[in-house]
């Protein structure tokens, strides 16, 4: 099993043992759940949802929003004016801070993912191209 398959696999089982923590709750009378979440974990999320759906009979209906800031859309800001939610899945930056808000209940948080990203320019290219450098945006190589 290659790498991805396996870290697919894993999220599906912590999927399906938080969404299945819920059911003990009046969730499962209804039968339906509902998922606010940040667009960082929406590939693997769309990937599981039908078959979640399927083994459990729950009907999700899912919401998105940033997972951090002070726009309207965030899911803090969401939350704060009432928007109903289940399970939130975000940044655990973002998750933290709706913890210590009093947003989320605490102890219910559970990891998904790790995902080491990197950024790097080619050899070869010109020097020219604009990036980002410590001393801020739009600075270039060198400077």
């Amino acid at each position: 099993m290659n790498t991805f398959s396996s870290r697919t696999a894993k999220a599906t089982k912590t999927i399906v043992g938080i969404f299945a923590t819920l059911l003990i709750s009046p969730v499962a009378a209804s039968a339906q759940l509902k998922v606010l979440m940040s667009g960082g974990f929406s590939g693997a999320y769309q990937q599981l949802l039908p078959e979640f759906e399927r083994t459990t009979g729950i009907k999700v209906t899912t919401g998105s929003g940033s997972s951090q800031g002070t726009g309207p859309q965030t899911i803090g800001a969401q939350l704060a004016r009432g928007v109903p939610a289940d399970v939130v899945i975000l940044s655990s930056e973002g998750l933290n801070e709706l913890i210590a808000a009093n947003r989320i209940a605490a102890g219910t948080d559970v990891g998904l993912a790790r995902t080491p990203l990197g950024v790097a320019v080619r050899t070869k290219r010109p020097r020219s191209c604009w990036c980002v450098r410590p001393n801020g945006p739009g600075s270039r190589p060198g400077q």
